[in-house]
């Protein structure tokens, strides 16, 4: 084993701060107290008031690790806390859909068929099963359009309809609630002599539908009551116009 190097040898260390000074310095290089007369007036204090400002220091280090102890135990609980009172209103908003969902069931059964809509458009928005309320809305609007037709509401019909196919692009009773709807509101449009307004609207729809004929023959009939308006008016220029376009629609017309 090798012997300690003797501390004189690095020479007197200061009583104040501990640094070594160089043999026969009467200043100490760090702290600048008179080496001598520190040891005359403090002697064995000046070593113990170093030996108390370790213990400080130690007691600092252990009251900064205590501290930084209490705020990563302070924080899990924070987290712990907020993961239960998400998992708690996740739990909620389950069960609130289940109920809108089973609401918009009754709501549909008893024929209340608005309330029914309402209903289960929250189920759906509170995250309840997407196929279930996507059946269950596609179903409320058919039957909310349907009765609008039965009040001559085409245009409101055609709404529902475009609902319809928003949920379920695919759904065959949406297609064909809009195609009669389409009609009926050309129809209306005739009637309200706005035929040009009616045939654009069936040539807009025309390729989406499956009954072309029908389609066909309403607009032929738009066209034929259009210019007979236009030569009744005595708007022969307006008649003549109709019936070139007329033609380029029907070429085997007469």
């Amino acid at each position: 084993m090798e012997d300690k190097p003797d501390p004189i040898s690095f020479g007197e260390k200061c009583p104040n701060c501990g640094v070594f000074n160089q043999s026969g310095v009467r200043l100490c290089v760090a702290c600048g107290v008179v080496i001598d007369q520190y040891k005359r007036t403090f002697g064995k204090q000046g070593e113990n008031r170093r030996l108390i400002t370790s213990i400080e220091n130690v007691s600092n280090q252990k009251g900064v690790w205590i501290v930084a102890f209490i705020i990563v135990v302070l924080a899990g609980l924070v987290f712990l806390g907020i993961t239960r009172l998400v998992r708690i209103r996740h739990i909620e908003r389950i069960k609130n859909a289940e109920i809108a969902y089973t609401e918009a069931r009754d709501s549909y059964e008893q024929g209340n068929l608005l309330l029914a809509h309402d209903q289960v458009l929250q189920a759906r928005n509170l995250g309840y099963d997407e196929n279930a309320t996507q059946l269950l809305l596609v179903d409320i609007n058919i039957q909310l359009g349907r009765e609008a037709l039965d009040f001559k509401r085409a245009e409101l019909a055609l709404d529902y309809a475009e609902e319809c196919l928003s949920v379920m692009p695919g759904d065959n009773r949406c297609f064909s609630l809009r195609c009669e709807s389409i009609l009926i509101s050309a129809d209306q449009l005739g009637l309200q002599t706005k035929f040009e307004d009616g045939i654009k609207l069936l040539e807009k729809y025309r390729g989406t539908c499956k009954d072309f004929d029908r389609f066909d023959s309403v607009i032929y009939q738009l066209y034929d009551d259009w210019h007979k308006a236009a030569k009744d008016n005595g708007d022969w220029v307006k008649a003549f116009r109709i019936n070139r376009e007329w033609k380029q629609r029907f070429p085997e017309s007469p």
